[in-house]
């Protein structure tokens, strides 16, 4: 059994008996908010878990992905369907996982940086963007949408340029006196084939893997400064045979709506937590510009593609970087 390490992902200490290739090991001695550990393998049945459902995600076809349930004595059930379970205590302090005897571990760890920290953060009531962020300046920039918009392509394409990375995918945050703060997350991006040619923007010495659903992860430079304030929110617009970078400012409900079309977990169904999210969505439109940001796409990526996007902002925070031709302390892209 792998020693457990303890990692500090989204404000949660999360000791874990799972590899979680992130470099947030920390070794503080305070005692962890989650205990992670691997349970006896066992099949994961085809039926949902009783209880009071959460959420659900099926296919048209009737393919089920996942179900998430609440058992009578308040603990919870996250069934992977042909993954395996996630049971969770019901103060979600502990979690045990039972993987299906024919799945790869490596979805385990996956389903444990991305979609059971999102669970944990919607259930403990704080604010959830399916977002990758890059600091900047000592500021965030976030980049939100559904799985596949380029998220994490974008944010690797501001590190390329000298951004550090904050989180990807997940990005929980918090209102501070009037300022929205951004935790810490995953010091990887999981690029899909089309972007894995990025994989060269960094030299020789950046350290990437295959994953078990056929991405490249990528360890870049990670931010150290917790709770940065969140200076900017886009929601990137892929284009191809185009040169042109162009940032559409959203305002009011047409930005609050924009945000609500990409939850980080879809399907879920409990009312009292869809609201709460609703509330804090618009409480961050009300204090972080959102925009519908039009890149050009490749690959190959436009050499000063990071530059052009932060230029196109154009918020006064943020300026200083745009000078320097890059997207944070480092140089542009390099041509290819």
């Amino acid at each position: 059994m792998t020693q457990p390490c303890t990692y500090l992902l989204y404000g949660l200490r999360i000791q874990s008996e799972l590899p979680l290739h992130q470099d947030r090991q920390i070794d503080d001695g305070l005692p962890p908010d989650v205990v992670l550990t691997l349970g006896a393998a066992r099949p994961v049945p085809g039926d949902e878990p009783p209880g009071e459902r959460l959420a659900e995600v099926n296919d048209d076809d009737g393919t089920k992905y996942f179900t998430f349930v609440r058992l009578p004595d308040g603990s919870y059930v996250l069934r992977y369907y042909r993954i395996g379970d996630f049971v969770l205590s019901a103060d979600r302090s502990r979690v045990v996982v039972h993987l299906d005897p024919d799945a790869d571990p490596g979805f385990a760890a996956v389903l444990a940086t991305g979609s059971l920290p999102s669970f944990l953060i919607l259930a403990g009531g704080s604010p959830l963007l399916h977002a990758s962020a890059v600091e900047i300046s000592g500021q965030a920039v976030a980049f939100v949408g559904s799985s596949g918009i380029g998220k994490s392509t974008t944010a690797t394409v501001m590190c390329a340029a000298g951004a550090k990375l904050v989180t990807d995918d997940v990005l929980r945050l918090e209102f501070d006196a009037g300022i929205v703060r951004c935790f810490l997350g995953a010091t990887e991006t999981r690029l899909r084939v089309s972007a894995s040619g990025l994989l060269g923007s960094f030299g020789d010495e950046l350290m990437s893997r295959r994953t078990s659903d056929e991405r490249d992860a990528l360890e870049l430079p990670a931010s150290r400064t917790d709770r940065l304030p969140l200076a900017a929110i886009v929601v990137p617009q892929p284009v191809r045979d185009t040169t042109e970078v162009t940032m559409t400012r959203l305002t009011g409900i047409q930005a609050l709506l924009t945000l609500t079309r990409f939850p980080r977990i879809v399907g879920w169904e409990e009312t009292s937590v869809l609201e709460q999210q609703f509330e804090f969505l618009a409480d961050v439109v009300r204090r972080v510009p959102v925009y519908l940001g039009y890149l050009p796409w490749g690959p190959p990526f436009p050499e000063d593609l990071a530059a052009r996007i932060l230029a196109a902002l154009d918020l006064p925070v943020l300026a200083a970087e745009v000078s320097r031709g890059g997207g944070g302390r480092g140089t542009p892209l390099p041509a290819r």
